[in-house]
């Protein structure tokens, strides 16, 4: 989102003779771009919504991730009520599916822990709030580090499974390449999204400490797991 246009011209030519499709992205909204409290700024928030999916749009990404890189953006200030930015919250992602729907793109929404943000914390916060949003492009990403840092019940998922999208999965011990299927309970996590009928992509979301050695090893392990997860 930063770059200038010359710049990021340079990158979706680049992107484009590789031939790898980029399918999701964060951050295509600025990080301290506010949506909910008493600062917003409607017009702005949709002149940088419409240049991020613009972008998203270029590099041929399909889904958009309202996560990480904008847990600031969702974070209502102290003293300002909770249910207010929550209704804040309804009308962008509303706004966001509407314009995401004309570049062909899928707005996910991903709860994120009680330290980045006090708004959709929970899978069933969000799996409440996208049936609230009601619009068939807006749907949800989760992370299993989170979940499981958050001690929240890995049932939930067989019910969300037909409104996520895509998960993202690392080893919670350092939020590292998964390695062994002894270091998570990563099929606790799989087993009721498979029974759900997730058909979705997975990532990994950690740190490799050598990317050629740690990332055909997690996708061999996580294929092994998948497998198992579906008997």
């Amino acid at each position: 989102m930063p770059l200038p246009e010359g710049e990021f011209e340079s990158i979706v030519r680049r992107l484009d003779a590789i031939g790898l499709s980029a399918l999701s992205g964060y951050g295509f909204l600025p990080a301290d771009l506010k949506v909910v409290g008493p600062e917003v700024n409607a017009a702005t928030v949709r002149e940088h919504l419409q240049r991020g999916l613009d972008r998203a749009h270029r590099l041929h990404v399909k889904f958009v991730v309202f996560g990480n890189l904008n847990n600031r953006s969702r974070q209502a200030p102290e003293g300002f009520s909770i249910a207010t930015a929550r209704q804040q919250l309804l009308q962008f992602i509303r706004e966001a599916g509407k314009a995401a729907k004309a570049q062909d793109i899928t707005v996910l929404i991903e709860p994120l822990p009680t330290n980045q943000t006090n708004l959709i914390n929970t899978v069933a916060d969000a799996l409440s709030f996208v049936a609230e949003v009601a619009r068939p492009n807006v749907k949800m990403l989760v992370d299993y580090t989170y979940m499981a840092q958050g001690k929240e019940d890995m049932s939930i998922l067989r019910v969300a499974a037909a409104q996520i999208r895509q998960v993202e999965i690392s080893n919670p011990n350092g939020r590292v390449y998964p390695r062994t299927a002894q270091e998570a309970d990563y099929l606790a996590f799989l087993r009721p999204l498979g029974e759900g009928g997730f058909r979705g992509g997975i990532s990994i979301h950690g740190r490799p400490e050598d990317f050629f050695v740690d990332a055909p090893r997690a996708i061999g392990l996580l294929r092994t797991l998948v497998l198992q997860a579906a008997k």
